[in-house]
């Protein structure tokens, strides 16, 4: 009888603690998630500035965050150039170098390299009808990715981690993707393979890579998708473009090139918004999630 009676009490202690540790979670996730409530302001708010929300931004995690640190890395031109040329026109191209750049170009200047610290640029201006532009909007798009999607496999280790990022999409006779580069599940905003592609194929690739090297200092707190909003509601880029949609909102790394401090840089958190308002079909806007500062 007493050895039930303590382990009838060990079992009601069990589920105590259960209970306990369940609303301490709850609490946590409700310091880290916007509320219906506050998800409703904010939507009233932003439509009353002619912003439309259609994204949910109730799954954003605001838990606090650690910066990232990168270091630029050094690019073979050697493997560059395979990706863009074959061997026998490698032999009659011309190097020049232009300050911190080096350019590789065909004879005829038709095709051109450039190479500069962690990022190439590749354009190509004569090429045969590719992609047929009489074809559905869907075809065509399809017909893009798939030229891209083999670009990138051929590319070989300088693409491992990258993913399509912006989907492909048109404008007039060009059309646009991007993919891009992610550690631990967060992309890295500026480690990105840029494409622009024509009916003649891919007219144009921006690479730029900074190898992550692991996180760096303590978690600070970042600001609530809410108070992001109402600062990109405010910004005197996006008031004179409404009415503006919202398709899109997450949390990114970012880093800028003039921020290299020695052999290294730092990504701060911020928040992505993807936008579309006046001219611009799709466009991205980048707040630091510290400061709350447009980026």
């Amino acid at each position: 009888m007493q050895w039930q009676k303590a382990k009838n009490i060990v079992v009601l202690f069990l589920i105590a603690v259960n209970i306990i540790l369940f609303f301490l979670i709850q609490s946590d996730t409700a310091r880290t998630r916007l509320s219906s409530s506050q998800e409703a302001a904010i939507v009233s708010v932003l439509n009353r500035e002619q912003i439309s929300l259609n994204t949910d931004i109730g799954r954003i995690n605001f838990s606090p965050m650690r910066r990232l640190t990168l270091r630029p890395v050094e690019i073979n031109h050697n493997e560059v150039l395979a990706i863009f040329f074959d061997s026998a026109e490698i032999s009659h191209l011309t190097r020049v170098i232009d300050g911190d750049r080096i350019i590789y170009h065909t004879p005829t200047s038709d095709r051109v390299l450039t190479l500069r610290n962690s990022a190439f640029e590749f354009d190509d201006y004569n090429r045969g009808e590719i992609i047929d532009f009489t074809q559905s909007t869907e075809e065509i798009l399809l017909e893009a990715r798939r030229i891209t999607d083999e670009l990138v496999e051929r590319m070989g280790h300088f693409s491992d981690g990258f993913a399509l990022d912006i989907k492909h999409y048109r404008i007039g006779d060009f059309i646009n993707a991007v993919y891009r580069f992610s550690y631990r599940g967060i992309i890295i905003q500026p480690n990105e393979i840029r494409f622009t592609i024509t009916q003649s194929g891919i007219r144009a690739v921006e690479y730029r890579f900074f190898e992550p090297i692991g996180h760096d200092g303590e978690s600070r707190v970042i600001f609530a998708p809410d108070e992001i909003l109402l600062r990109f509601m405010t910004d005197p880029i996006i008031n004179n473009l409404k009415p503006v949609i919202i398709n899109s909102i997450d949390i990114v790394y970012d880093f800028k090139e003039e921020d290299l401090n020695g052999d290294v840089v730092y990504a701060v958190p911020s928040y992505r918004i993807n936008y579309s308002g006046g001219a611009r079909v799709l466009a991205e806007f980048l707040i630091d999630a510290y400061s709350n500062e447009a980026r």
